[in-house]
């Protein structure tokens, strides 16, 4: 099914996928990298809340509409710095 899929560079994929994104959240997306593979494409971040990573979505859906893609996966963490952090700690903590 992926020999399906456009096979442009995925330099192109993933310059559209940034410069939309960034477009599209003002830049408020932290620590923002795309993973483009010929199986999937994985888009990795984080925000401080659900509206922009919503508004990363739509950026996705503007670049993909026009050509077909592998399948695209989400990986935005929500939250503040500080509160990542304390997530972290506690899960730290219960492990240990």
């Amino acid at each position: 099914m992926v020999e399906n899929f456009i096979q442009a560079a995925p330099s192109d994929l993933e310059t559209a996928l940034l410069q939309q994104i960034e477009q599209r959240t003002c830049g408020q997306v932290r620590r923002l990298r795309i993973d483009v593979r010929p199986d999937r494409v994985v888009i990795h971040g984080s925000t401080p809340t659900y509206y922009l990573k919503q508004l990363v979505l739509e950026a996705v859906l503007d670049v993909t509409r026009s050509q077909p893609v592998p399948p695209v996966r989400l990986n935005i963490q929500i939250g503040t710095r500080s509160t990542q952090q304390n997530q972290r700690r506690g899960r730290l903590q219960r492990a240990g």
